[in-house]
C-alpha cells in the first residue's frame, strides 16, 4: 500500500523530467548546492544567537541543541536500516523508471529515511522553538528547495522524506527540553567564557560542518578508517 502511494506521488513529479532541460539543470544545482540546502538555516541560527533579546540565553541554548539535533538526526537516519531493517532502493537506480541519472547523491545502504530531510528539519524545528513564524517559513523553504528536488530527481521516495522529517522533528523535540538543552549548552558556554578565540574557531568549524552536513569530515574519517583497517589486516 505504502509503495503504491510512493510510486504514484513520485511519478506525478518525475513525469516532467526532460521536458524542460533548463529546469532540470536548476533542480540538479539546487540539490547539490550547500548554500541552498543549509546556508539560510545556518545564517538564521547565527542571527538568533547574536541578536540581543530578553530570552537570549534560551535562544542560544536552542541553537546549540539545534546543531546537536541535526548531527544526531543525520546520524540516526544513516544507521536506520541497521536499527529497524527498512530498506529502500533509490528510485533513480531503478531502470524501469527511466529517471535522469543526475548523480547528486551519496552512497548509503538505504534511501529510507532521507538524511537531508532529517538534518534540515532538526534545524527547522530548532528555529520553530525560537520563532514560530520563522520556523514555519523555513519548513516551507526546506520542503520546496531541499525535499522536492530530491523527489523530482528520484533520489528519494516520498516516504523517505517523511521518515527523515519525523526523525528531525522528533530528535529536536527531545533536545529542546529545558534540562536537556541546558546540559548540552553548559560546556559551550564555559568554553566561550574561558577562551573566546577557541569558541569562535569552534563555532566557525561547526557552522561549516552544518552547511556541508560534515561531508568533508565524513570523507576523511572514512579514508582513515579504511587505512587503519588495511593496516590491521596486514
Amino acid at each position: 500500500m505504502l509503495h503504491e502511494i510512493d510510486l504514484k506521488l513520485l511519478l506525478l513529479l518525475t513525469q516532467f523530467q526532460r521536458r524542460f532541460p533548463d529546469l532540470d539543470a536548476i533542480i540538479i544545482e539546487f540539490t547539490d548546492n550547500d548554500i541552498v540546502k543549509s546556508g539560510l538555516l545556518v545564517a538564521l541560527l547565527w542571527w538568533f544567537w547574536s541578536t540581543p533579546h530578553p530570552a537570549q540565553t534560551r535562544r542560544q541554548e536552542l541553537v546549540i541543541a539545534g546543531v546537536a539535533g541535526a548531527i544526531l538526526s543525520g546520524s540516526l537516519s544513516r544507521r536506520f536500516v541497521d536499527l529497524v531493517g527498512i530498506w529502500h532502493q533509490r528510485p533513480v537506480l531503478i531502470p524501469e523508471l527511466h529517471l535522469i541519472p543526475a548523480g547528486v547523491w551519496e552512497v548509503k545502504e538505504s534511501a529510507f529515511p532521507s538524511d537531508h530531510a532529517a538534518f534540515a528539519f532538526a534545524l527547522v524545528t530548532c528555529l520553530y522553538f525560537i520563532s514560530r513564524r520563522v520556523g514555519l517559513a523555513m519548513a516551507a523553504y526546506v520542503l520546496m528547495f531541499v525535499c522536492l528536488p530530491r523527489l523530482y530527481l528520484g533520489i528519494h521516495w516520498p516516504s523517505d522524506i517523511a521518515g527523515g522529517i519525523a526523525i528531525g522533528i522528533g530528535v529536536m523535540s527531545v533536545l529542546q527540553i529545558t534540562h536537556v538543552r541546558a546540559i548540552l549548552a553548559a560546556p559551550v558556554f564555559r568554553l566561550r567564557s574561558y577562551s573566546p578565540p577557541a569558541f569562535h574557531v569552534l563555532a566557525f568549524l561547526m557552522s561549516y560542518g552544518v552547511m556541508t552536513k560534515f561531508y568533508d569530515v565524513r570523507q576523511l574519517a572514512g579514508l582513515l578508517f579504511t587505512m587503519i583497517r588495511h593496516l590491521a589486516s596486514d
